[in-house]
């Protein structure tokens, strides 16, 4: 019969909102490595994305780089493009997050700080996002800056010396 009860309130349950005072108290005391898991929970069960994005910038600001990108794309489909641009950044400090180096070189571009994107968009090519290099190399010829594209890419092709064994 408990099994039965337990189920049957579940189902009913699942579609009904959480108490504000939950989620206030849940924000305030639950531990930041919980928060982001707490705060993608709410938007599956009905809740407002505010809720969500509140739980996901908390965590975004305690350097979580998967939660700097989620809340990005949260606040740049919500038109917020300064806040996505800065959480991009974050995310980005992440080699795993080289996609958010193109995201944040593609707002500053729609900013129109053309400088800065070119320079995001290096750091994305240097991070192994190749679509990042068309990109950059497209923008500085838009921009009149050929050769300045062709030492780059030079630059870019050339082997690093770094590592041994390198043929340098």
């Amino acid at each position: 019969m408990a099994d039965y009860l337990e189920q049957h309130g579940r189902g009913t349950r699942f579609s009904e909102a959480v108490p504000t005072a939950l989620w206030e108290a849940a924000f305030e005391q639950i531990h930041v490595e919980d928060l982001f898991a707490f705060g993608r929970s709410a938007r599956p069960r009905h809740h407002p994305y505010a809720d969500s994005l509140r739980f996901v910038l908390k965590t975004a600001e305690a350097g979580g780089h998967a939660a700097a990108w989620e809340a990005a794309e949260g606040l740049h489909k919500s038109g917020r493009l300064t806040e996505a641009l800065a959480l991009y950044q974050r995310a980005a400090g992440s080699t795993a997050f080289a996609a958010a180096r193109r995201k944040a070189a593609v707002l500053l571009q729609k900013l129109g700080r053309t400088d800065e994107a070119v320079d995001e968009y290096k750091k994305a090519a240097a991070q192994g996002h190749l679509s990042s290099v068309h990109a950059v190399v497209d923008l500085m010829l838009s921009q009149g800056q050929s050769a300045a594209a062709a030492v780059w890419i030079k630059q870019l092709a050339e082997p690093t010396c770094s590592t041994p064994p390198s043929p340098c």
